[in-house]
């Protein structure tokens, strides 16, 4: 708007629309009676062309077959977008979930296999808080080398 008008304050300006006139006689005169933010109506857009809206020169009793918002022009070209960061998101999702059963899972076959280590322990005199650090301290060792070998993964691909 800036380019066009040169510093004139753009509400209740008379502009000249080149390219609508049929041809013959004086060009269209518009005056300006709302200004609003260039909206990209496609993604792949590299620079949004200015709109005016002629609807009144067209037929004044005519109503507007397709008007939207801009907050609706920005949600239908986002919406690919939206759905692509949605099913990602599900799936990240999904991953975790496993992730943490499978934690479960080993955590719990391990106990399984020391536990009769764990009864001669409690029989030698060890409290429930001395086998249980034990336990979460063996598993604490195995998520990190769990989660080590997976930044180093995901780094190197």
């Amino acid at each position: 708007m800036r380019r066009y008008l040169r510093g004139l304050p753009p509400l209740d300006t008379r502009v000249v629309v080149r390219g609508m006139g049929t041809g013959r006689g004086p060009l269209p005169v518009r005056d300006i009676v709302g200004v609003a933010g260039q909206v990209k109506e496609r993604p792949d857009e590299s620079q949004p062309e200015p709109h005016i809206a002629t609807v009144a020169s067209i037929d004044r009793e005519r109503p507007v077959a397709r008007m939207r918002t801009v907050a609706d022009i920005s949600h239908e070209a986002t919406a690919a977008a939206r759905f692509r960061a949605t099913l990602v998101a599900s799936f990240a999702a999904l991953a975790l979930t496993l992730a943490i059963v499978g934690i479960v899972g080993v955590l719990a076959y391990g106990v399984q296999q020391r536990i009769r280590e764990f009864g001669i322990r409690i029989a030698l005199g060890a409290t429930t808080g001395t086998v249980l650090r034990l336990v979460v301290a063996s598993t604490a060792r195995a998520v990190a080398a769990g989660i080590l070998a997976g930044l180093i993964a995901a780094a190197t691909l």
